[in-house]
């Protein structure tokens, strides 16, 4: 039935979401201690990329996980 379809697509689009945002919170600490050699540089990058991506993380996680009580 339809009704019952979306139910489950919804469930698997916040699976993908989850994973995908999780991959980009991995890579954006990945980069500053694998690709950055001077800490300086690691610092800076931490410190304008991870409270953007946290911000975003947040927020799409908290529509789509937020939703699921509804």
């Amino acid at each position: 039935m339809i009704g019952e379809e979306i139910p489950r697509r919804q469930e698997r689009t916040r699976g993908y979401l989850a994973i995908a945002l999780t991959v980009i919170f991995a890579s954006v600490l990945f980069v500053p201690f694998f690709v950055i050699d001077r800490w300086a540089d690691s610092k800076e990058w931490l410190q304008s990329a991870l409270p953007a991506v946290t911000g975003l993380l947040g927020s799409a996680f908290g529509f789509y996980f937020g939703q699921r009580n509804n």
